[in-house]
């Protein structure tokens, strides 16, 4: 629903301003008022906002990339770690089977 509504007032701003009567007119008109409120220290205000928030996500995305890696170096441990237990486990089963035939 929401991307139908969009599609609607795209769809409308586009025929308003584009209108072959008035829409050059119009397209004056809001560019116009666009110059007013924004000038060339709120774009470097925006710009320089953009900026320092790309370099808090960045650094956040490498915080969490090291909290992975260290989490998958623990898993790994562990998995290696279960995997050699099982296999002395299993060493001790088969040296008990193998004694144990031994006695009989």
């Amino acid at each position: 629903m929401f991307r139908f509504l969009l599609g609607v007032g795209v769809g409308a701003a586009l025929a308003y301003f584009l209108d072959t009567e008035r829409g050059a007119e119009r397209r004056t008109q809001a560019n116009a008022m666009v110059r007013k409120y924004i000038n060339a220290d709120t774009i470097e205000q925006a710009r320089q906002t953009t900026l320092n928030q790309a370099r808090v996500i960045g650094q956040q995305i490498s915080q969490q990339a090291g909290v992975v890696t260290d989490r998958v170096n623990q898993y790994r441990t562990a998995r290696r770690e279960s995997a050699a237990h099982e296999e002395r486990a299993e060493a001790a089963r088969s040296f008990d089977s193998a004694t144990a035939g031994a006695n009989i």
